[in-house]
């Protein structure tokens, strides 16, 4: 939803489970997605204000040789920290 709310698309995901000690279980995102700069700012702020559990670990990152497009790809690799149940 937050992805059609600010014009990025999501092109796939990877999701996996980290091992955890202790009531934390942290899940790992992997998202390439693409848009433009602005676009791909806004879906980070507005990912990190509705999902208060969720963490950028990295981004990276690449824009085309076509600088007048404005399309920028990145990868976003993100952790959801969770309280087991």
């Amino acid at each position: 939803g937050i992805g059609a709310a600010t014009g990025v698309k999501l092109l796939s995901a990877s999701y996996k489970t980290q091992p955890a000690e202790g009531r934390i279980v942290r899940y790992e995102i992997v998202l390439p997605v693409a848009g433009s700069y602005p676009q791909i700012r806004d879906f980070l702020k507005r990912s990190l204000a509705e999902i208060p559990v969720l963490s950028v670990d990295q981004l990276t990152l690449k824009r085309e040789n076509d600088r007048g497009a404005g399309q920028v790809h990145a990868e976003l690799r993100l952790t959801l920290h969770m309280v087991k149940s």
